[in-house]
């Protein structure tokens, strides 16, 4: 969904500074619960770690956490399923921004705190963050334009205020 909208507030400057794993929550919103709702669907169980509701914190996962991902995923799933369901939720401007936050730790499955974001897919994140996000802002202006379009063509229809003079047509 490209107009979900981001629950924090999100300036062009970089995130301030926090400390612990509990600083600068950011919370999921209905585009994040679904996200995750795809990813989960191909897993037996609901890892803690993903926002079940929305409200519910968004955490950047620990790396390498694909492994353990394929270890819940259902037999039937294969690889590619689950590495674009995990690139769809992490790609998620909520993700994006939780992971870009200074002070950002990442989780396991479980939900505990493993290590800290490094600084430099602290940054990565954030530039995707922005660059996402500006995406996402023209795709929203070039909608509006067409609407605004659509909406000035059927203001305005023509009416042909002519009497009907064809005898044929009339007779019909």
């Amino acid at each position: 969904m490209i107009d979900a909208p981001i629950t924090a507030a999100a300036s062009d400057t970089e995130p301030t500074a926090s400390a612990g794993p509990a600083a600068s929550t950011i919370v999921a919103t209905r585009y994040e619960v679904a996200r995750a709702a795809e990813l989960c669907a191909l897993l037996r169980e609901w890892p803690p770690v993903f926002p079940a509701e929305i409200g519910a914190p968004i955490r950047p996962l620990a790396l390498g956490i694909h492994d353990a991902l394929q270890a819940l995923t259902r037999p039937e799933i294969d690889d590619a399923q689950l590495k674009q369901a995990v690139r769809g939720y992490c790609l998620g401007l909520g993700y994006l921004l939780a992971q870009g936050r200074s002070g950002a730790w990442r989780y396991d499955l479980a939900g505990n705190p493993v290590e800290p974001v490094s600084e430099e897919h602290r940054r990565t994140a954030w530039t995707r963050f922005k660059t996402v996000r500006a995406h996402r802002e023209r795709i929203r202006m070039t909608r509006r334009a067409a609407q605004a379009a659509q909406a000035t063509l059927a203001v305005s229809p023509v009416d042909d205020a002519r009497p009907e003079t064809d005898v044929s047509r009339s007779l019909a």
